[in-house]
This record gives C-alpha cells, sequence and structure tokens, in this order.
C-alpha cells in the first residue's frame, strides 16, 4: 500500500498479516534508477509476516524509461535520513498500536546501503543493526565505525552477489570488528548487482543472526 509522507512522495509499506500485537519496522532502501515496489515485494519474502516493511520512494530520475515506468534515486543521504524519519511517523500514525519502531532494522542495495552507513553513522542508537546488500563498504572508515560503536550500533550484514563486493566487504567488516561492531559477511552465488532471487535467499538465511539477542 502506499503510505503519504509529509514533505516527500509516498512510501510503499507491506504490511504483516495476521498481526495482533506490535511487530518491528524494517526500512527497506532501494538503489539508483530502481522502485520502493520492488524492494517491498523481496523483502516481505525474506521476513514473512513478523514485520512492517517501510520502502522510502525518494525522487524520480529524469531519464526514467517512460511516464508509466518512473523510476527513483536518493538525492543525498541526509535528505533519505529526513524522508525515512518522516516515512516512520506516518506508519506510526497509520497504524497505532501495531508499530514498534524503536529500533527499525535498516536493510540497503546499492546506493541505499552506501547512503545508509552515513545514516546510521549519525544516528546508531535509532539503527543498530544493518543489512547492506551490494553496496557500503567504503564508506566503513575508521571514524564511521568508531561513531557507530559509540552511539550504540551492534551488527552489519554484508550479502554480496559478486566477488569484488565480498572483498570489498571482508575489508569493512575487519574495521567495524576493531571498533567492537559484530559482522557477517554472505556471499551468494555470483548473479550480478542484485538483491532478489539466490541474493535474496542467502539473505534470508543469514537474517536470524542479525536479530539474534534482541529484545526487538
Amino acid at each position: 500500500m502506499r503510505l503519504e509522507v509529509e514533505g516527500h512522495g509516498d512510501a510503499v509499506v507491506s504490511l504483516p498479516r495476521g498481526a495482533d500485537g506490535k511487530r518491528r519496522v524494517v526500512i527497506a532502501t532501494h538503489g539508483n534508477y530502481d522502485r520502493p515496489e520492488w524492494q517491498c515485494e523481496v523483502w516481505r519474502g525474506i521476513v514473512g509476516d513478523s514485520a512492517f516493511i517501510l520502502c522510502p520512494r525518494g525522487v524520480p530520475r529524469p531519464d526514467s524509461p517512460a511516464a508509466d515506468d518512473i523510476r527513483f534515486t536518493y538525492s543525498s543521504n541526509q535528505e533519505l535520513e529526513r524522508e525515512t524519519d518522516a516515512a516512520l511517523a506516518a506508519l506510526r500514525e497509520r497504524f497505532a498500536g501495531y508499530v514498534d519502531d524503536e529500533a527499525p532494522l535498516y536493510t540497503g542495495f546499492s546506493l541505499g546501503a552506501i547512503m545508509g552507513v552515513s545514516i546510521a553513522a549519525r544516528a546508531p542508537s535509532r539503527h543498530r543493526r544493518l543489512v547492506l546488500i551490494e553496496g557500503g563498504h567504503d564508506k566503513w572508515t575508521q571514524e564511521t565505525a568508531r561513531a557507530f560503536a559509540a552511539g550504540g550500533g551492534e551488527r552489519v550484514l554484508f550479502v554480496c552477489s559478486q566477488a569484488y563486493c565480498a572483498n570489498d566487504a571482508r575489508r569493512a567488516a575487519a574495521r567495524l570488528d576493531k571498533a567492537g561492531i559484530a559482522t557477517r559477511v554472505v556471499r551468494g552465488p555470483d548473479v550480478g548487482h542484485r538483491y532478489d532471487g539466490p541474493t535474496a535467499a542467502e539473505t534470508k538465511k543469514a537474517l536470524p543472526w542479525v536479530l539474534e539477542s534482541s529484545t526487538r
């Protein structure tokens, strides 16, 4: 379903069926030249009915294929953070009593992963656990790793479907490990730069590690 977000384009929300109490929130950010609907669909298959899936829209790309096939990007990590905060507020208001957004799980593919590192380093108490798919590795400097750890960051899962991604992720994981952050690097089949199919299957298998020992 579409969710109106003040000051931004409508987000897409995938609802957990049969919820009789609060459910966590998974924020699923897309890549460049992508669509939020696609992220919500894939992440529903990954988490089942255990969570709300909130997919920020971003801004339209002028080079979209057609008027009825608009693709989206995010203009900056600061703007994505503002959009995400506004979308969470709208979700809380729309589904009061069912949304547990105290510590949402941030997930990002490609551009969403790249921008997610800066967002998490600025607000680690809100985004303590991350799933970064095919992106974000070079953004983990010693400074961002330390900031994430100092503010309450806990775990980062890297999922890669290409060899260079896995190599870069291992180097980023080493910096995070040194700062005291638990990490895991998952290398799926070499299917190119993608988050669905075999890559989503590998993400689903690793997700319990991301969430274990969490009170959420």
